[in-house]
């Protein structure tokens, strides 16, 4: 499910687009296109079918090009936003200007320098390091990378391979991230501000749907 809201205000109409992450470790591609073969897709540099699907979802709601558009995704969901947001395709028909990973392995992606980028790594987690490279380090682009906050967890939670990679351990570490006072941050949050204040905002908002459609 692709969750995509317009926000309106003062600086026009923003869109904020959420892309799930695998839903099926399946080795046989099914009708969720957020499975084990999009992981495999991406990873590989290649299109996937959960990147199509972003771009439908973007058609289905009216994005229009006019229009900046944040993309935000964890794992999976993470490596379509900057996947989506690199696709020279994508950017002739819309404007992505800010993208938001967690968890995600994304550091040979070629986004381009006018996308604004905050990518969130737990330190122990293995699947942003999937790539065997760091981040680079950009004007554009701010990694932060912190411990999984697992403090609140249990310790046979604790002690599972990927528990650091959990999406509810991520958005912690974004509370935390939220309340810095880093000039990174805080260089990031002015360019954000225009999609997330609360206060400047009556927005729509949409959970599409969608299915991989075999080809014959």
């Amino acid at each position: 499910m692709i969750h995509v809201e317009h926000v309106d205000g003062v600086n026009g109409r923003h869109w904020v687009v959420s892309v799930p992450g695998t839903a099926t470790w399946a080795p046989v591609a099914g009708r969720t296109p957020f499975d084990l073969t999009g992981d495999v897709r991406l990873i590989a540099g290649q299109r996937s079918a959960g990147m199509a699907a972003v771009v439908a979802a973007m058609r289905a709601t009216g994005v229009r090009k006019a229009e900046p558009v944040l993309l935000v995704g964890h794992s999976q969901g993470g490596l379509i936003a900057a996947a989506v947001a690199a696709d020279p395709a994508v950017r002739r028909e819309f404007t992505v200007s800010q993208v938001v990973t967690s968890g995600a392995p994304v550091a040979s992606i070629p986004i381009p320098d006018d996308v604004q980028v905050l990518s969130i790594e737990h330190s122990d987690d293995l699947v942003p390091q999937l790539e065997g490279a760091a981040n680079r380090d950009r004007p554009n682009w701010i990694t932060v990378t912190a411990p999984a906050p697992t403090a609140e967890v249990s310790l046979g939670e604790r002690t599972e391979p990927l528990a650091a990679h959990r999406a509810d351990l991520y958005q912690r570490t974004a509370g935390r991230i939220d309340r810095s006072t880093h000039p990174s941050i805080e260089h990031w949050r002015i360019g954000v501000a225009p999609f997330l204040d609360a206060a400047d905002r009556t927005g729509t908002g949409w959970d599409v749907e969608v299915t991989r459609v075999a080809t014959p």
